[in-house]
């Protein structure tokens, strides 16, 4: 995911849209980040129902990680809206060197994603030792507001 919002998305925008264009796609790519948004609550539902530790950590923490999810996402998604921006404005000759330097800057993200220090993983085990291994189970929570 870090990849595709932090790259990918802004260099699509701009191709799909290129120049002037790219305004007329804004109402589009903001509707899309509405409708993550609201995804992340759906989402989120599921888990505490399969997960009681996460679910805990919803009741006292008041939903917190919702709301660092949610300003990552926005966070993000308005970085590729500026690299969409500034793609649209550049000559095709200075796409390589724009896309190359937000590129390192998402590698770098990336080494801190997958470094997060020790104490995610062990929380992270904690949580999954609470978890169900039953499939079906899960599942079955899962779709049960289907």
């Amino acid at each position: 995911m870090n990849a595709h919002i932090n790259l990918d998305l802004g260099i699509a925008a701009a191709t799909v849209a290129p120049g002037s264009e790219l305004a007329g796609l804004r109402s589009d790519f903001d509707l899309i980040n509405g409708v993550l948004i609201d995804l992340i609550d759906v989402f989120m539902d599921g888990v505490d129902m399969v997960s009681p530790w996460v679910d805990l950590l919803d009741r006292f923490g008041g939903r917190t990680d919702q709301a660092v999810v949610r300003f990552s996402i926005h966070i993000a998604r308005r970085r590729a809206w500026d690299l969409a921006g500034q793609l649209a404005v550049a000559a095709p000759q200075q796409w390589g060197d724009i896309i190359e330097s937000r590129d390192s800057a998402t590698a770098e993200l990336t080494k801190t994603i997958l470094a997060p220090g020790p104490m995610l993983p062990v929380g992270l085990l904690l949580i999954r030792l609470r978890e169900s291994n039953d499939v079906s189970r899960v599942i079955g929570l899962l779709g049960a507001d289907t």
